[in-house]
């Protein structure tokens, strides 16, 4: 066994400011974010939203996108985790291409107003229309800014 004689303590990681992100993509007033929601209150705030995205250069296995889809929800995500297995055998979701260069400094959990979708009917049709793809095909949303500006012109 190896051990650090002189072990640095772990700073806590805090991530991204989401409301510092929201406000740099123009999408604040469109965005929801919640904190320290109740295990209990989750398929509520599930059923309220329109669209869950989760974007991942991780291959995890993403239990919120799981709990959204059996609420219901749409997941939109990359394809870099093994939500994409998921999502192609259920038609739930639109998948990210993940490219190298692309930082990921953007709201990765996001629930959009919920009049964000309301006059644009039925889901695979609006992903197509407005991705120009199809669940994971090779025409996928190229990078991850060019997934928020096309959410950006749904508010």
């Amino acid at each position: 066994m190896v051990t650090n004689p002189k072990p640095e303590p772990m700073l806590e990681y805090e991530g991204y400011d989401l409301e510092v992100e929201a406000m740099r993509y123009g999408i604040a007033d469109n965005v929801l974010i919640l904190q320290n929601v109740p295990e209990e209150a989750m398929p509520a705030v599930y059923n309220a939203s329109d669209l869950f995205v989760l974007l991942t250069k991780g291959g995890v296995f993403e239990l919120t996108s799981i709990e959204a889809m059996a609420c219901g929800i749409p997941i939109l995500t990359t394809d870099a985790s093994v939500m994409k297995y998921w999502l192609e055998q259920s038609n739930g979701g639109m998948g990210v291409k993940v490219e190298k260069k692309i930082p990921l400094t953007v709201v990765t959990k996001m629930l959009l107003h919920p009049n964000a979708f309301d006059t644009l009917g039925n889901y695979p049709a609006l992903m197509e229309a407005i991705f120009g793809g199809s669940f994971f095909g090779y025409s996928c949303i190229p990078s991850v800014e060019d997934a928020v500006d096309k959410l950006k012109t749904l508010a």
